[in-house]
């Protein structure tokens, strides 16, 4: 098995090894192993091998089989594949949170929800101020928009048309 290790730490490593497994493995053909495909590449000779070594702060992935790069060449991740690679969990964890969430704001037991929700992924407790902002920036975000989504989108603005019209008929 070909790991290498990125640094991430927080609540999104500790959700990554949840959903995820430890080392990391990621779906065949995801977007992931795709990004992680393009940015192998092989060790400059004044790299340091961070990405192969385990050490704290630093998850591990599990690198597919790549046609035509042989692991023993290609095991280099550059700055600019860690970084996109982290880009690509944090959506997915931001995903994961919105749509698991999305019921419960404005209700009484969002508290508790989001509790459990942190419980499941396996964060620990320190990190669910964390998760409350966040969750509460996104939701901020679409209501700077004028549009909330639950369950279907609703429009702030009452008098906005988005159809054209048709009454253009010449015959």
């Amino acid at each position: 098995m070909n790991i290498l290790y990125l640094p991430l730490n927080g609540y999104l490593a500790e959700w990554a090894k949840n959903r995820l497994g430890s080392p990391l493995v990621f779906p065949p053909r995801s977007y992931e192993n795709a990004l992680i495909a393009r940015n192998i590449a092989k060790r400059p000779k004044d790299a340091q091998p961070i990405t192969t070594k385990k050490s704290d702060g630093y998850i591990g992935i599990v690198v597919p089989a790549i046609h035509g790069r042989d692991w023993a060449t290609y095991n280099y991740l550059p700055r600019r594949g860690c970084a996109q690679i982290i880009e690509a969990l944090e959506w997915l964890f931001r995903i994961d949170l919105w749509q698991s969430m999305i019921g419960s704001f404005g209700s009484s037991h969002f508290a508790r929800d989001l509790d459990e929700w942190r419980r499941d992924r396996g964060i620990p407790l320190d990190h669910l101020h964390a998760l409350d902002k966040k969750l509460y920036r996104m939701k901020k975000d679409y209501e700077k928009a004028n549009r909330i989504i639950l369950g279907r989108v609703y429009i702030k603005k009452k008098n906005i048309n988005n159809t054209k019209s048709h009454n253009n008929n010449t015959d």
